[in-house]
């Protein structure tokens, strides 16, 4: 009995050793912040014809903290003579969770610039809205904004409420809130 004893305890210090490096592996993860999600996000504006641009964003990592509040996307024109809002037809806004859209949506209001769209961070039972999504932009036949089109996406990670009135700037907005948690990150076509 006394040799059969190694084959009983080699096992299991096999799968103590097992279970005690995998817990390390996963504990020693790195978390992100709603600070560091700036860094990885993805965000692509593409011309699809010349009446329709799609702006799509999709999250790198989901923050340690939670996700909540609203994300905005500005979406305005490098002339400032011309204002987005006169010249759009229709905007669709879809957010995903993997390949089912889960969201969607047309609103907009007027900034100083163009157009924002508000965009939910929460959770839904089990659906997760906000990390991956996309706006669709469709212009009248006669008009091509493309080339001039610019986009800014602002991250915010607290509860909050924006006063929509028309006319005036995001960082305006959240000042008069005295919303501090945020970020944002500006581009191009």
């Amino acid at each position: 009995m006394k040799g059969n004893a190694i084959v009983i305890i080699l096992p299991v210090v096999v799968m103590i050793g097992l279970f005690l490096f995998g817990y390390m592996s996963i504990s020693q993860k790195e978390s992100i912040t709603n600070e560091d999600l700036q860094q990885l996000i993805t965000i692509t504006a593409t011309e699809m014809n010349e009446n329709t641009v799609e702006v799509n964003w999709q999250w790198g990592d989901f923050p340690e903290e939670g996700i909540q509040g609203n994300d905005y996307i500005e979406l305005f024109l490098s002339e400032g003579e011309k204002n987005l809002n006169s010249v759009i037809e229709r905007i669709e806004v879809s957010l995903w969770q993997g390949n089912q859209i889960v969201y969607e949506s047309t609103e907009f209001f007027l900034s100083d610039k163009g157009i924002v769209i508000p965009i939910p961070n929460e959770m839904q039972d089990e659906q997760i809205l906000g990390p991956s999504g996309q706006v669709t932009l469709h212009f009248p036949e006669y008009v091509s904004v493309a080339t001039e089109l610019r986009w800014r996406y602002y991250h915010t990670w607290e509860e909050h409420t924006i006063n929509e009135d028309n006319g005036k700037n995001m960082e305006d907005r959240f000042i008069d809130e005295q919303i501090q948690s945020y970020w944002s990150v500006i581009g191009n076509l």
